[in-house]
């Protein structure tokens, strides 16, 4: 029974931190027009939210394993509420700008709070499956929030998009309140995990060997994340402005990478239980930089070969996404030191989402959507050859191993 509530909880959790973070997204062309910014000075205020949610990422993490993670997740979901309202009723980019960067620390607080509590209920054997799962949870939450969003913004304005975000997160916050617990411990169950029962739930010293791990892991997932959050930031704009679509049917549209992404992290995370972790994802990442040359080639020119690339792009991505920033950072930090391990990596990733922010905005101000999607190509490539060198440099285990990889 609380396996059950501690994986719906922290699943609903994470999904709801989505609608605190995705509608500023969707009214970027609206906050333009009212704020008068063009696209680079969206970008840099995108840049301000982005860069403070990759330095909140470093400092949630050990505050997660310091403090607890029930603590530190119903902090950040209170302020991010709060933050939202603001950003609704924002009268200047200066004030917006303020509300963005408080918002970018509560936000941090999410992924490393609910992972860490997920690494506490469910066993290493099993986590490549249980996370794939319980990772549909963003995936939906970033998709229905997008489409909320949209919706919102269509018929009552932007203000309005942001309160309604806030409400849905508000509710997320409630049911993580009665229903989440930072370990078995906490209600007078035993562990799941032989280790944990073994060590007696001793907190272990990093080594050079996990922090080679996570640091790798970080270099991927800087990529994969300038991936990512440039498709999530760019995309309802740039459907706006290059292909002519109205402000909330661009915010639909950009929702086929969400969807996507939910079979995608499903099929690549109950792979990884049976084969090397690592080795799914350099082969879906390798997909991703297929269906980044398609776009290059093709999507420019075709809305609908747009689409499709874009739901490719989603569906490859989503499993080494998922996995090494959810089951595989938490395998590589030491025991008792997932929060950390997961906010060091998320964090690094967040420094890739901050730089698109600055560099895509400029290349769709001056090179347009060829320009855009040259530069997510050579991410791609990048972020494949990271896995190539964990590959290379690093034994592969077997399914379910400590050593993910």
């Amino acid at each position: 029974m609380w396996r059950r509530k501690i994986f719906l909880s922290t699943a609903l959790t994470y999904a709801g931190y989505y609608f605190g973070r995705k509608t500023f997204y969707v009214c970027k062309s609206a906050l333009g027009k009212a704020l008068h910014l063009d696209a680079a000075g969206l970008g840099w205020l995108g840049s301000a939210f982005l860069a403070s949610y990759a330095l909140g990422q470093f400092a949630a993490g050990s505050a997660g394993t310091r403090w607890g993670a029930r603590r530190l997740v119903l902090v950040g979901m209170a302020i991010s509420i709060a933050c939202n309202l603001g950003m609704g009723w924002s009268a200047s980019w200066q004030i917006l700008a303020f509300w963005l960067l408080l918002n970018g620390i509560a936000q941090a607080t999410g992924w490393p709070g609910t992972v860490a509590t997920m690494s506490q209920w469910f066993a290493r054997k099993e986590r490549g499956t249980v996370m794939g799962f319980w990772s549909t949870g963003y995936q939906l939450g970033a998709g229905l929030s997008t489409t909320l969003a949209a919706y919102v913004l269509g018929r009552a304005g932007y203000p309005a998009a942001f309160a309604a975000g806030a409400g849905v997160l508000g509710f997320a916050m409630l049911v993580f309140f009665f229903w989440q617990r930072n370990s078995p411990r906490d209600v007078g169950l035993p562990e799941v995990d032989e280790e944990e029962l073994a060590t007696g739930g001793a907190i272990e010293p990093w080594t050079k060997r996990s922090v080679q791990a996570v640091a790798l892991l970080g270099c991927f997932y800087f990529f994969a994340k300038f991936i990512r959050y440039a498709l999530w930031s760019w995309v309802p704009f740039m459907l706006h402005d290059s292909y002519g679509l109205s402000e909330s049917n661009s915010g639909y549209f950009s929702t086929i990478y969400d969807w996507a992404s939910l079979a995608g992290a499903i099929l690549a995370g109950s792979l990884s239980d049976r084969v090397s972790r690592i080795t799914v994802c350099f082969l879906s990442t390798a997909l991703t930089v297929g269906a980044c040359l398609a776009m290059v080639f093709w999507g420019s020119s075709s809305l609908t070969i747009f689409g499709i690339c874009l739901g490719s792009i989603g569906f490859f991505l989503s499993g080494p996404d998922t996995l090494v920033s959810g089951a595989v950072a938490i395998e590589a930090a030491p025991r008792g030191r997932a929060s950390t391990g997961a906010g060091v990596v998320n964090g690094m990733g967040s420094v890739g989402a901050v730089l698109q922010e600055v560099v895509l905005g400029s290349i769709l101000r001056d090179a347009g959507v060829k320009g855009f999607v040259l530069a997510l190509t050579l991410s791609s490539v990048m972020a494949l050859l990271s896995l190539g060198v964990m590959l290379i440099s690093r034994p592969t285990p077997p399914p379910g191993g400590p050593t993910p990889a």
